[in-house]
């Protein structure tokens, strides 16, 4: 049997970040303040403070020394270097779950996020396409 651990708080703070980033609410260079975002979801600081390190690593934010946390500006030119990075990165993962695969079983979860993922990009869905994204990472753990 095969169990699927709950997203932690700090990634569900990370993702309710990540939309208000993505649809625009928080604007390119704006700093979002750990005290703030407590008070605002009633959550603790280190919470806040490890989905910040998500947003980090996904390159929506940056975190500078003594200044804190800014979303990044996400040029054309910066999305297709991510684009990139991010397909490279999808070629190793391949390659991990590959060497992994015992039945056709194990490739259904990779199946069926390629569907949604395909159907997102079909209706235009940025949101839902960039959620199926992170999918397949969650897939492969």
């Amino acid at each position: 049997m095969t169990f699927k651990a709950p997203d932690s708080l700090a990634e569900q703070i990370a993702h309710h970040l990540a939309e208000r980033i993505i649809r625009g609410d928080l604007e390119p260079g704006e700093r979002i303040q750990e005290q703030k975002v407590t008070l605002a979801l009633n959550v603790s600081r280190g919470s806040v403070r490890e989905a910040l390190l998500i947003l980090e690593r996904r390159h929506l934010i940056a975190i500078l020394p003594r200044r804190g946390a800014h979303v990044t500006e996400l040029t054309a030119h910066k999305v297709q270097s991510l684009c990139t990075l991010m397909g490279e990165m999808y070629i190793l993962l391949g390659n991990a779950v590959a060497e992994g695969w015992q039945t056709q079983a194990d490739m259904a979860p990779f199946l069926q996020i390629q569907q949604r993922l395909q159907l997102s990009l079909e209706r235009e869905d940025i949101r839902a396409f960039v959620e199926e994204s992170f999918n397949v990472m969650r897939a492969a753990y």
